[in-house]
């Protein structure tokens, strides 16, 4: 079930900055080229605004969520730990997004390749969580980073 989180927050996290940069490209840089703003303010911004409001969904699910998993440890302690590993996972898949949609400037192709993130990132969670003899685990694990 955290797993699931995780990952539902990470590919929440990451989609939305991915539609949202490549649909407001062209207004970006019609702007730009009228002078309104430079490139450094505008990117910044954007990741920091993306960055505190998209953070807010994976901090909400573990919170609303945590005491319903019926783990053995439900203390207040773990609790942190389960949001600051939240907030961890929406930062990183909001930076990586914001990198992802300004490589890219149609938003179908950087829907599609940022599939291949995702699935990079799901086949890389055995190695935190499997540690079993199994052969096959173990060659998937070691290949994901």
């Amino acid at each position: 079930m955290c797993t699931y989180l995780n990952f539902d927050s990470f590919a929440s996290c990451l989609f939305a900055n991915i539609i949202a940069m490549t649909v407001f490209m062209p207004v970006f840089k019609r702007e730009y080229k009228s002078g309104l703003y430079s490139v450094h303010i505008f990117y910044f911004g954007n990741w920091l605004t993306k960055m505190l409001c998209l953070s807010f969904y994976p901090l909400m699910i573990f919170g609303l969520v945590f005491y319903r998993l019926d783990l053995v440890d439900d203390s207040t302690d773990n609790l942190i730990e389960f949001l600051r590993v939240s907030c961890y996972i929406a930062i990183n898949a909001v930076t990586i997004g914001h990198m992802w949609s300004t490589i890219f400037d149609n938003e179908i192709v950087a829907i599609v390749t940022g599939f291949c993130i995702l699935t990079t990132a799901i086949s890389g969670s055995g190695s935190m969580a499997n540690k079993t003899t199994n052969i096959i685990v173990s060659w998937i694990s070691f290949l994901s980073p």
